[in-house]
């Protein structure tokens, strides 16, 4: 069993209490959803786990043996529980996918079949078995997470510890990942899950809600769905099928239902299936560029392994929410990077408002939140941007203060170092950083990935100000189902090529996602299984 026993954690000599008091169990076999809200401590609780942070107070207990602070207790607790962290390219230790897998099988010592059984079988699992031969710096960033699952995979560890690990996968390898830990050697294998994904929790066996650093409650997944205020203490009660869970609940239905649309659909009726906004298709002249914003045109970029993008042309419209999706690896991030000024196209041109796009122009923020936040505090960095030409100065802190409200930081963050910061409120910090900065075109690559209800609702009522205030603005997101009630225009990318674009509101009834391998998210599979699209 691994157990937490009133565990107390902090970051740094008298840095504030980011867990406190927490005490879990998770069986072998179990699978235990851990929700909260970011910034209520279960990152933090994960990484003490596999002995990656030594409590303050209390102890983690792995299989009945305390792990101590020594170097080989730690070490025997990180073999025993796999950890599966927020940021998977900060654990990449390859130079290429399959030699980052075999790197902890090598270090157990085990022979060089038996690790080429491992490595063949964990790329399997998680969908990468063709890149075993590829360097990890091309891999997308859902790739990179499929990776980490895998190298965790590999040790075949008796407990695994996953932090969002479906945040940066596409809905059908989310769905994978799922079917994944249910099943073969996984099934008996304990599980620690922090996750905000509604279809996570249903098909857990418990649930830990965390709040201020404490475990709140304890349940089962039914009991959890069955009670408002602790489906929103977590963060999770604006969603719409966090409402569907409730209703299945509370009809005395098997929360299972969720993973199945047309069984849903049924049980729900076709008002419950309809409930999912849309706005109107926005009326912009993108083929002709009249509105202005964001052009790639004709776009080509080839890695050393191969191409990327292929001839992908896009408009993001001024006045606009551009919604771009697609599979992991179909090349949106690239085409972000060449869209943004900071990656030069094989061939094709980018554009903004008819010129060329130079590094600057357009604000980016990244998949990665760590690759962009670079003072020493929370407020610093988001005045970095606007503090520098052509911006006014003695305005960059009012700007700067007005990003980190709009995106739901509290002030009592601004002052901390970003890096003291949960993974979501890190997102966040690193988005109020780009939106300080006034342009003309804002591209937001996966800005809601582990981000609690509350924060993601913050993030979609920036970029649609953004975009009524008149700038282009262009969301790359899995998050098919809860985006496109905010966007005005979606793209849909496979292979390294548009294969579809239009009004938002046309996308999931023109057979686009199907064209492009995406498999539609719960909301529109269920309006679909209802006859609504």
């Amino acid at each position: 069993m691994l157990e937490t026993r009133a565990v107390w954690l902090a970051y740094g000599e008298g840095g504030a209490w980011a867990v406190e008091d927490a005490t879990l169990a998770v069986r072998p076999g179990e699978d235990l959803c851990l929700v909260g809200r970011n910034g209520s401590g279960k990152s933090t609780l994960l990484s003490a786990l596999n002995g990656g942070l030594a409590p303050r107070r209390g102890g983690v207990v792995v299989d009945g043996a305390t792990v101590g602070a020594g170097r080989s207790s730690r070490l025997g607790a990180a073999r025993a529980v796999g950890l599966v962290s927020q940021d998977p390219e900060s654990r990449v230790l390859g130079s290429t996918v399959g030699e980052d897998v075999a790197f902890g099988p090598r270090n157990l010592g085990l022979a060089p079949e038996e690790v080429a059984r491992r490595v063949a079988w964990a790329l399997g699992s998680v969908g990468l078995a063709d890149r075993a031969a590829q360097p990890c710096s091309e891999l997308s960033g859902g790739q990179a997470q499929r990776l980490a699952l895998a190298s965790a995979l590999a040790m075949e560890p008796p407990y695994l510890a996953l932090d969002e690990v479906g945040g940066e996968l596409d809905e059908g390898a989310r769905a994978g990942v799922r079917a994944l830990l249910g099943k073969g050697p996984l099934a008996s294998c304990g599980r620690v899950r922090a996750t905000h994904d509604v279809l996570d929790v249903a098909s857990a066996t418990s649930v830990a809600v965390m709040a201020g650093g404490r475990v709140t409650w304890q349940g089962s997944p039914w009991d959890f769905f069955c009670d408002l205020d602790l489906v929103a203490e977590a963060g999770m009660g604006e969603s719409v099928p966090a409402a569907w869970a409730r209703d299945l609940v509370l009809s005395g239905l098997p929360l299972s239902l969720l993973a199945d649309p047309g069984a849903l659909a049924r049980a729900l009726g076709p008002a419950a299936a309809g409930g999912i906004g849309r706005r109107p298709a926005a009326a912009l002249d993108t083929a002709s560029g009249a509105a202005g914003g964001l052009v790639l045109d004709g776009v080509s970029v080839t890695a050393p392994s191969g191409p990327v993008l292929a001839g992908l042309s896009l408009a993001v419209p001024r006045g606009a929410v551009t919604l771009v999706a697609g599979v992991s690896g179909s090349g949106k991030t690239t085409a972000a990077r060449v869209a943004a000024g900071l990656l030069g196209p094989d061939s094709g041109s980018a554009t903004l408002d008819g010129a060329p796009v130079r590094a600057g122009a357009v604000g980016i923020a990244f998949q990665r939140p760590e690759d962009q936040t670079l003072a020493d505090s929370v407020l610093a960095d988001a005045m970095m941007g606007p503090s520098l030409p052509p911006c006014d100065p003695a305005g960059a802190r009012g700007r700067a203060a007005a990003a980190l409200a709009a995106v739901g930081l509290d002030e009592s963050l601004w002052d901390r170092p970003t890096w003291c910061l949960s993974g979501g409120q890190r997102r966040r910090a690193a988005l109020a950083a780009v939106v300080a900065r006034p342009s003309g075109a804002y591209i937001l690559d996966e800005p809601t990935v582990g981000l609690d209800g509350p924060g993601r609702a913050a993030v979609h009522a920036v970029a649609r100000s953004l975009a009524d205030g008149g700038a282009a603005v262009c969301v790359v997101s899995h998050d098919v189902g809860e985006w496109l009630p905010v966007a005005d225009r979606l793209a849909l990318v496979a292979g390294g090529r548009t294969v579809w674009e239009g009004p938002a509101a046309q996308g999931p009834s023109s057979g686009a996602f199907e064209a492009a391998g995406v498999r539609l998210p719960l909301e529109l599979a269920v309006a679909r299984e209802a006859g609504l699209l």
